[in-house]
């Protein structure tokens, strides 16, 4: 993200530069503006580099983005239309596909408002229909690239028996959490436990055996723990749990609730 706001504003700064050469002083205004969202746009994707779920700040540029180029679309100036095919692809790569999807639509509509207002029928139909194309087929293309990244993740994070987290996510989470812990000062709590008698159930009964309370205890932990805490299977009948913004107290009652 930080390289593709980085090369945008390369784009847009060459952009003005050609438009202030061929006399389009609007045009060339409204690049020179669209410089300082994006340079902003690459700190925020920066400072949020290790929060996954920091969508706002993209949206906000996006927004401010199409803000202006609606500004000038309606100054009389139709080659900024072009500039809004690439906006909606830009979307899909910042933002969550449901909200890119939103943000499209928004586009297309306001847009070709703009459009039948000031250039006519046939400018509008002729617009609307070749951003609608080109937004159905990079949504298509993202919607199967999202679902098979997101399969791949889960498949390298997950434990495949119990369901859980494995200890390579944990190592990330941890210190993601340790992180967010020292910056906002709120506790968080860290919970052991371990089957008892693992050792000999795995000697008289057998692997199999062993791997159905494994998979019985990592679903039922799923059921019980709260939103915001994470499970983890840590080997050989212990499991790790992650409780953020959990105070000792409300970590005792909480262990003494999972062990009964």
């Amino acid at each position: 993200q930080i390289f593709l706001y980085l090369g945008c504003l390369m784009l847009f700064f060459l952009l003005a530069i050609q438009n202030f050469r061929y006399g389009h002083y609007t045009l060339f205004y409204a690049g020179m503006l669209c410089l300082p969202a994006l340079a902003g746009g690459a700190l925020y994707a920066w400072f949020k580099r290790s929060d996954l779920a920091a969508h706002l700040g993209h949206l906000l540029v996006l927004v401010y983005l199409l803000s202006l180029i609606l500004v000038v679309l309606a100054a009389d100036e139709p080659a900024s239309l072009h500039w809004i095919y690439g906006l909606g692809l830009f979307s899909f790569l910042l933002v969550p596909l449901k909200t890119a999807f939103n943000f499209n639509l928004a586009v297309l509509l306001a847009s070709s408002l703009i459009s039948l207002f000031h250039y006519g029928f046939f400018t509008m139909l002729r617009f609307a229909t070749s951003f609608a194309l080109l937004v159905g087929l990079a949504g298509m293309y993202a919607y199967l690239y999202h679902d098979k990244a997101r399969y791949l993740v889960e498949a390298g994070i997950k434990d495949a028996l119990t369901g859980v987290y494995n200890m390579r996510h944990w190592v990330l989470t941890l210190r993601q959490e340790v992180s967010r812990s020292e910056a906002t000062h709120h506790p968080l709590s860290l919970l052991l436990m371990e089957i008892d008698y693992f050792d000999q159930t795995l000697e008289v009964n057998g692997q199999n055996v062993a791997n159905v309370i494994l998979a019985e205890l990592g679903k039922r932990l799923l059921t019980l723990t709260r939103a915001g805490d994470s499970v983890y299977h840590a080997g050989n009948g212990r499991f790790l749990l992650m409780l953020p913004t959990t105070q000792e107290e409300g970590l005792l009652v909480f262990a003494e609730r999972l062990r009964r």
